[in-house]
């Protein structure tokens, strides 16, 4: 997960502080604790960390203070869980995720603190869960991943919809998370002049490709070919969900797909 994933840089930083230090009270600040268990794990890490470092450098543990910090919201106690419409429809969610240089010139600008060292890390959901357990199966991974959305959206949730509905709302979030994954069906269009043939021949490699990659996590897919121009109609009337087109369509004058 995205503390382990950090974990080698926590180290570091932690190692130097307290050999430079060498404070009797170590004093830390968990921003965006969160809730649940995942608030302590920070915690529970860098108090290992501070074991083997003092053993190291064979010197007295020092105490650990930490303060866990979170928006007002956020229940520090307990949370437990319908929606009502009226909620729903002026409930409004903006999301922006900033650069690394974005960040940066934000903690350099508001100066409480000495910037040493940033890094971004690319976590997807499936590496996500691997790495925290490489024995889950499928529906344990959907717990996990269900548990996961929870800690960080319930806290904004609940204030909004109240806590009496958070816990049905996960649970029906779970559910989807196991619903069957649908088939897709492509149809891979081009002038008759386009050798089909040679596209027709990798698709067992694209196949096994696939597999390999998505494993279950992917549904069927079948693959076509339709040859003939897009000025002309293609296809029957409502017999596609999506069409996509990277540079042919701007030789278009309109669009008769």
């Amino acid at each position: 997960n995205v503390a382990s994933m950090v974990k080698p840089i926590v180290e570091e930083s932690i190692e130097e502080l307290y050999q430079t230090l060498f404070p009797e009270c170590l004093k830390i600040a968990d921003l965006g604790c969160s809730l649940g268990p995942n608030a302590l794990l920070v915690v529970s890490e860098i108090i290992e960390i501070l074991r083997i470092t003092s053993q190291k450098l064979n010197s007295p543990l020092p105490s650990l203070q930490a303060f866990l910090n979170d928006l007002p919201g956020n229940d520090l106690t307990t949370f437990q869980g319908m929606i009502e419409e009226s909620k729903l429809d002026n409930f409004n969610l903006p999301y922006y995720a900033a650069t690394m240089e974005e960040v940066k010139k934000v903690i350099e600008a508001e100066g409480s603190f000495t910037l040493q060292k940033l890094e971004a890390f690319k976590v997807d959901w499936d590496t996500y869960i691997k790495k925290a357990n490489k024995g889950l199966d499928k529906q344990a991974g959907e717990v996990l991943l269900a548990s996961d959305i929870r800690a960080v959206g319930e806290p904004i949730l609940a204030s909004h919809f109240g806590e009496a509905s958070m816990e049905d709302l996960f649970r029906r979030f779970k559910e989807k998370l196991n619903s069957p994954l649908p088939s897709l069906q492509a149809f891979l269009n081009d002038l008759p002049g386009n050798d089909f043939n040679t596209i027709f021949r990798s698709l067992q490699s694209f196949y096994r490709k696939l597999e390999t990659e998505k494993g279950n996590t992917f549904g069927n897919c079948f693959i076509a070919g339709v040859p003939g121009s897009f000025y002309g109609r293609l296809f029957p009337c409502n017999s596609l969900h999506f069409a996509h087109s990277s540079y042919a369509i701007m030789w278009l004058s309109e669009v008769n797909i």
